[in-house]
């Protein structure tokens, strides 16, 4: 049994008669029984069916075998492959039909997708930096120096001046005491 998903936007006829033709997408799953022979001449029993119902093939993948997430007929392998055409949309409904019909219980499952037209990225920049500064300008205030230092940064957030601890030495063999380190973690705690 052939288990299918035709999407739903796919499976609609258009009720002008259009001659533009639209790309699709055909994700097919096979058994992962099959051999490499079996494996083409299924691949060419499918772009015969679509070339039948008047499809023009473009680009037609390998199978390549991959674990699938559930199973599928009770197979946790499958062998995976796209096929993308164009058609007429008027012509999907005969073409998942046809895909019906065929005489093989090697095809688990396919998937007819109307493939969109993607728009090309556009080059990204700092635009994050750019509209911080659009925004500091709209607001009146000055620009602030990306390279400032981490100590300024903390005066400001945590509204604390950071003083560097002075603690005298009194030579290069003495050592710091404990006790001293005590008092000045003493008058820094209480400074916040």
């Amino acid at each position: 049994m052939i288990e299918t998903q035709v999407a739903p936007h796919a499976e609609k006829t258009e009720t002008t008669t259009s001659k533009s033709k639209v790309l699709y997408d055909l994700y097919v799953l096979v058994n992962p029984s099959l051999g490499e022979a079996d494996l083409s001449a299924l691949q060419n029993k499918v772009t015969e069916t679509l070339q039948k119902h008047g499809a023009n093939v473009e680009r037609s993948e390998k199978f390549k075998k991959r674990d699938l997430v559930y199973p599928v007929e009770k197979q946790q392998r499958a062998y995976e492959a796209n096929i993308y055409f164009w058609t007429a949309a008027s012509q999907i409904q005969e073409i998942s039909t046809g895909l019906k019909m065929l005489d093989t219980n090697d095809i688990l499952r396919y998937l007819l997708v109307k493939e969109e037209k993607r728009r090309p990225r556009k080059q990204r920049t700092n635009f994050g930096a750019q509209k911080y500064e659009n925004t500091l300008k709209e607001r009146g205030m000055p620009k602030v120096d990306a390279n400032a230092k981490q100590e300024e940064t903390e005066k400001q957030v945590i509204g604390v001046e950071n003083k560097p601890a002075a603690i005298e030495k009194k030579g290069k063999d003495d050592k710091i005491s404990i006790d001293d380190i005590d008092k000045k973690l003493d008058e820094i705690m209480g400074n916040l």
